[in-house]
């Protein structure tokens, strides 16, 4: 699924183009632009997959991102979020991209929801939502206890 919030680009265009090529993609169109959050709302309120990612027009996923993600999310069940690194392009000579640690481990890490808590609210952890793959039950879960999504999508 993909939601263009009254883009004044092509980006529609070429969102078409590419659900030629897929007819199972999903386009929600905004009228008028409504900002991220209530368009990232109005996704999350149509989608129907098990898994949701929130990535931006210019955001690159690598190759097997989905099926990692997918399989550290069925090895730990209780896991709602599965992220990694990211890599920014700085648009300075020389142009390169450079990765962007999240984390010192040298392996994956399960953080339970009281201590990924903790972590945010006294570190400076941060979860790089382009990077991360979301288990969708626990994200509705976790919204509609916290009246985070309006009725009105």
């Amino acid at each position: 699924m993909d939601i263009d919030d009254a883009s004044t680009d092509n980006s529609l265009m070429l969102l078409r183009e590419y659900q030629k090529k897929h007819p199972k993609l999903q386009i929600l169109q905004n009228a008028t632009n409504q900002g991220p959050v209530r368009a990232i709302n109005k996704a999350i309120a149509h989608a129907r997959g098990g898994y949701l990612i929130f990535a931006a027009a210019d955001d690159q996923i690598l190759p097997g991102f989905f099926e990692l993600g997918i399989a550290y999310l069925s090895e730990y069940p209780e896991a709602a979020i599965c992220c990694s690194n990211i890599s920014v392009f700085r648009n300075e000579k020389p142009y390169k991209f450079c990765e962007i640690k999240i984390s010192n481990e040298k392996k994956e890490v399960l953080i339970s929801a009281d201590e990924l808590k903790k972590k945010i609210a006294h570190t400076s952890f941060w979860i790089p939502t382009n990077a991360s793959l979301y288990r969708r039950d626990l994200v509705l879960k976790a919204i509609y206890s916290s009246c985070f999504l309006q009725k009105d999508i």
